[in-house]
């Protein structure tokens, strides 16, 4: 699975993907393109909609709903929240907590 998220200048003429590129990949292969501009990063890519989301290019399955992130914006956001609070305080008061120190920053 393959998922574009980069914003992609629509006056280029290369991609990050171009179809030839499609053949390389394992049969079954997904591409997700949620920032889909037709034939921007992903050469393949063709705009979609909620009602029809997926087509196929060269066996590769191609999921181009734009913006699809943005429909679970607080639902994302209140998941994300709770998970950082929890660690907020051990922060501010330097306190030491296993998860923090595991983490690079």
């Amino acid at each position: 699975m393959i998922v574009n998220a980069v914003l992609w200048d629509t006056t280029r003429a290369d991609h990050i993907i171009c179809r030839s590129d499609l053949k390389r990949l394992k049969k079954n292969a997904m591409i997700i393109d949620i920032s889909c501009d037709e034939a921007g990063a992903i050469e393949t890519t063709i705009p979609t909609s909620f009602d029809n989301p997926t087509y196929v290019v060269d066996g590769i399955l191609h999921y181009a709903v734009d913006h699809i992130p943005s429909l679970l914006f607080k639902s994302a956001s209140c998941a994300i929240s709770e998970e950082v609070s929890k660690y907020v305080d051990d922060m501010i008061e330097n306190k030491t907590n296993s998860t923090l120190e595991a983490t690079t920053w």
